[in-house]
């Protein structure tokens, strides 16, 4: 016979002998009671026991009785274990491992008090998942399976999500395949311990191929460090990439990645097809031409103290950082913005108005040649009064990054 239900017969056969007894006070932990057929009241009770040990994700009933009805219930840690009462039954559910206490109240105020231990002397069940060791998932398809056992709440993570994503709500967990590919998902309890699956997502049937690449990009001559990637899926794995122009544009394939990289200015064409040989998609290469993706310029300056160089009333010292090549909009940062910030980015066709505390001269009426401009100042706003130097990391709409790396110096003097 199991626990639960030796403790429903034991509570059922005490509920039975106090209602029967007469000439008896009761023990209650509050003052209201019920009194019996001879008289007598009989205490606030419950048929649990007053230490109750649990593993996580288990659900107990018990009996109130005696006191004043009706009866309520609460919990001193919901987030370990949650109970409720509905008419003389009381539920509890542990969720994760824990000590709490829950108190039963009758409607005169009297209480009793249960201590609940959830996963202690070995009761825990290890952490699991229903997944088997190794799934596989179509393109767009979804798994779900149920996460229980160890200590909750449970998370998971996948090692690939581009291959397969995992989505966690409560004990249930979704995988999804993304791209044909391979994927571990990882499944934690918040001890730390750990479940792995190992998944496989194919093509599904009658999928088209297609590339995450556009129809058209382009790239630097910058060899492995202008090399671009994208997935490719659907159609028939294994997949085949080739190009029309190899002295201006390679490309190579692994799994469902695909590498084009930049050799020399010009134009190539990227042919993929998959092992059919009968479905195929094209991708049109631009190398950027000239000097490629570069940024010009360069800003040192020299502040003297006295109050004057270091206060948001004088106008800061800034310097123009010229872009050419890659593709706009740009996106540009500063390793140490307290030394240089930066404070506009521009284009050709969208010319800045003079940044706000920078030196009287209208940006507006500079001539960019091509690609872009970025302005960096000097941050005495900031009151940092100090000497420095910072980079700049200048990204393109592509993902792109310049062939060179501009800097801003200044040398504070008080």
């Amino acid at each position: 016979m199991n626990t639960t239900k030796l403790r429903k017969l034991l509570g059922a056969a005490l509920l039975l002998g106090v209602l029967g007894l007469t000439g008896c006070g009761g023990g209650g932990a509050g003052s209201s009671s019920t009194k019996g057929s001879g008289g007598t009241a009989t205490a606030l009770y419950t048929t649990a026991p007053s230490a109750v040990t649990v593993a996580t994700g288990m659900t107990e009933t018990y009996t109130i009785a005696g006191g004043t009805a009706p009866y309520t219930a609460s919990s001193s840690n919901p987030g370990v274990v949650t109970v409720s009462v509905s008419g003389s039954t009381m539920t509890v559910t542990s969720v994760a491992t824990g000590t709490v206490n829950i108190v039963v109240h009758d409607a005169a105020g009297a209480s009793v008090t249960i201590a609940v231990t959830v996963g202690s002397s070995g009761s825990v069940t290890a952490l699991y998942t229903t997944a088997p060791s190794a799934v596989t998932i179509n393109t767009g398809g979804t798994a779900a399976y149920s996460i229980a056992g160890g200590s909750a709440p449970y998370t998971a993570a996948s090692s690939n999500p581009a291959v397969a994503a995992v989505t966690v709500s409560n004990q249930t967990m979704n995988i999804t395949g993304i791209v044909p590919g391979t994927a571990s998902i990882v499944v934690h309890d918040t001890t730390g311990t750990a479940v792995t699956i190992a998944v496989t997502v194919a093509n599904s049937a009658g999928a088209s191929l297609y590339t995450t690449a556009p129809v058209a990009i382009t790239i630097a001559a910058t060899g492995a460090s202008g090399a671009q990637t994208y997935t490719i899926g659907g159609g028939t794995a294994p997949y085949n990439v080739t190009s029309d122009n190899t002295n201006v544009a390679t490309a190579s394939v692994t799994g469902s990645t695909m590498t084009i990289t930049g050799v020399a200015d010009g134009k190539a064409n990227i042919l993929v097809r998959d092992a059919t040989g009968t479905a195929s998609v094209t991708i049109a290469v631009n190398v950027a031409t000239g000097s490629g993706f570069t940024v010009i310029g360069s800003g040192s300056w020299t502040v003297s103290g006295g109050g004057l160089g270091c206060n948001t009333t004088n106008p800061s010292p800034y310097s123009v950082y010229f872009i050419n090549g890659g593709v706009a909009p740009y996106t540009v940062s500063s390793s140490s913005p307290l030394v240089g910030t930066i404070i506009g980015v521009g284009t050709a066709a969208a010319p800045l108005a003079t940044p706000t505390g920078a030196k009287s001269v209208s940006l507006a009426s500079w001539t960019v040649a091509s690609g872009g401009y970025f302005v960096v100042a000097w941050p005495n706003a900031n009151n940092n009064c100090a000497s420095g130097a910072a980079s700049f990391k200048v990204i393109d709409s592509t993902g792109l990054l310049p062939a060179s790396t501009p800097t801003f110096t200044v040398t504070y003097t008080p």
